[in-house]
This record gives C-alpha cells, sequence and structure tokens, in this order.
C-alpha cells in the first residue's frame, strides 16, 4: 500500500475521490446503517466499490438499503444537489405544515419515487393527510389492515415524537380553504372567523395551515386558480336584458334565502332564475362567474355564493 501525510493548513484543495472518502467517513466516524440512493447501489456503483474500500481502513460497511429518487414537481429530475435541482428547506414550509413534510417521506416507500410539489398537487397532497388523520381519530371508517398501517404513519408525521394531538384538526378542504382566503384577500383571521364549531386548538393549527395556504397562492399557484372577488371600480360585464333579469331573480334569492337555506336548497334557486328568462344554466353560470371573479369558470357557484356571504355578493349583482 502507499502512506502519505499532508498538512490541510497548508496544502490547498485538499480533499479524498468520493468512492475513497465516503468509506473513510464510515470507519472515522463509526457509521452501522446509512441508506443510499439507487445511483449508488447500482452495479459497480459507489456502494459496491466503498464496501471493499472501507476494508482497507479496518472495518467493514455499514448496513444500507437503497432508496429512490425525489422530484421537484413541474421542474423534472431529482433533487441533486451536483445538479442545481435543489429548494431550499424555507420553500417547503412556506407551502406545508411540518407534519405533513414528514407525511411525505413517512407515507411513501424508501424505494418509491415521489414528488416535492408546488403546483396543483398540492391540494390531493392536503387531502391526503387529511383522510390519514380522520382515519387515526376513527372520523374514516376502513378496513384494519389500512387502518393499522394510516394510525402509524399519522404518528411518525407528528413533529415532537410522542406528542399526537388529542383531537382531529378542523377538517375543512384545503381548495375550500383557498378559495375562503382569496375571498377575504388573505385576511386569515376574518376569514377564520367565518367558521363554526372550531375549538381553539384546532383554530391554531388551522391558522398555521392558512398561512401556507396564502403563501402557495401567491407565489406557487398557477394563474387559473387564482382570482379576485369583483369590486366596484371594475368594469361591470357586458348582459342584454333577459341576464339583467334573471340576475335580478339571482340578487333576490341571495337577499332572500342565502342565510336560511344549505348550499343544496340554493342550487335549486340558481338554476331557477335562468330557467325563468329563456336561458339555459350552462350559459349563465360562466357569466355569474365572469361577474364575480373575472373567470369563466371557479369554485362549485352555489358553494362559493355561501361563503362569500349575502352583503358582499349582493353589494356585486346590484350593479347589474
Amino acid at each position: 500500500g502507499q502512506e502519505e501525510t499532508i498538512d490541510m493548513r497548508t496544502t490547498p484543495n485538499t480533499k479524498l475521490h468520493w468512492r475513497v472518502d465516503w468509506p473513510m467517513r464510515w470507519a472515522r466516524e463509526g457509521v452501522d446503517f446509512e441508506p443510499a440512493g439507487k445511483d449508488h447501489h447500482s452495479e459497480g456503483g459507489s456502494f459496491d466499490t466503498s464496501k471493499q474500500i472501507v476494508e482497507l481502513f479496518g472495518t467493514k460497511a455499514p448496513v444500507s438499503f437503497q432508496y429512490d429518487f425525489i422530484s421537484i414537481k413541474g421542474r423534472g429530475g431529482k433533487i441533486s444537489s451536483s445538479s442545481g435541482e435543489v429548494v431550499d428547506l424555507y420553500d417547503v414550509l412556506e407551502v406545508y405544515t411540518p407534519e405533513i413534510c414528514r407525511y411525505l417521506f413517512v407515507s411513501t416507500r424508501p424505494n418509491s419515487e415521489f414528488s416535492i410539489s408546488f403546483d396543483l398537487d398540492v391540494l390531493k397532497i392536503y387531502e391526503d393527510y387529511d383522510n390519514c388523520e380522520r382515519i387515526y381519530f376513527g372520523l374514516l371508517p376502513v378496513k384494519e389492515q389500512r387502518k393499522e398501517k394510516e394510525r402509524r404513519i399519522y404518528e411518525l408525521s407528528q413533529v415532537i415524537p410522542g406528542q399526537i394531538p388529542t383531537e382531529a384538526g378542523y377538517q375543512i378542504p384545503f381548495r375550500h380553504l383557498c378559495n375562503l382566503l382569496q375571498i377575504y384577500q388573505g385576511d386569515i383571521e376574518t376569514a377564520l372567523a367565518t367558521l363554526s364549531d372550531i375549538t381553539p386548538n384546532q383554530l391554531e393549527r388551522l391558522t398555521k395551515r392558512a398561512k401556507c395556504a396564502w403563501a402557495w397562492i401567491t407565489q406557487f399557484a398557477p394563474e387559473e386558480f387564482k382570482w379576485q372577488l369583483a369590486t366596484e371600480d371594475m368594469k361591470p360585464v357586458e348582459v342584454d336584458d333577459a341576464q339583467r333579469a334573471a340576475l335580478r331573480d339571482l340578487l333576490n334569492s341571495v337577499e332572500e334565502h342565502l342565510d336560511s337555506c344549505t348550499e343544496k336548497e340554493f342550487s335549486s334557486y340558481l338554476y331557477d332564475a335562468p330557467k325563468a328568462h329563456g336561458i339555459e344554466p350552462t350559459d349563465f353560470f360562466p357569466l355569474v362567474y365572469q361577474i364575480l371573479i373575472s373567470r369563466e369558470k371557479g369554485p362549485k357557484l352555489a358553494g362559493f355564493i355561501k361563503a362569500c356571504g349575502k352583503e358582499k355578493i349582493a353589494t356585486i349583482l346590484r350593479r347589474y
């Protein structure tokens, strides 16, 4: 063999080659277990050579297993510091609460590739976590085998080991939360004040989630997901006489029935208004969306109008 001693204080650019550096660290730091990506575990890869080289340092290779790549959704490729495909942890925590960051890893098999998403998949990831939480607290009946799996995933997703929440979070779909925040232009306190039957502990957790939701809307959400409720300084949409009459009927329904009826009950008024004036609902609804949010489609209309409330909707419709 060959032996050499250098003074790192005076010798610049001193670094072992990777396939020697890795086993050196195993020996120096007494590593017993270290997983590695599938590129390192490929035949003839760095793990194959390192487990032989480490014997020169008088020890054995640690126990290992292969994990797959993590990609950034929408940008392609794996997360890799060498290629520059990285996201800062701060960026991830802007969009995901810490529990859901852990859930992404815990709920995925190590040898399966998954993505850290900043697109519309964010909605599904929050939905999946909420389903897991509902199963844990017995709010969503499932078969025993899945129940055991989801319960363990939920426990491991919590940031502080052993400190499991005593109740489920307030069950509001992440999509609906995003719509609610856009109605109130990011005013989290006012938006959450519209929710009923929420406990102080749930409110604290939901406030953190709402901050993530608003950050996602303003920084990462696709443009087609974003909208703003119409204001008085915006130019009114041009309508004909029949459309104006249908809008007047809708205004009357909002003022007389919105506060006292359910979302399903209000849907019937949405259909009655255009039909009374010979307009197909499929033609009328895009007009209502255009008037309310300057888009031809948006959140489910009856629920959206209920979430906005009588005063906001009536103020907009009175212009017609």
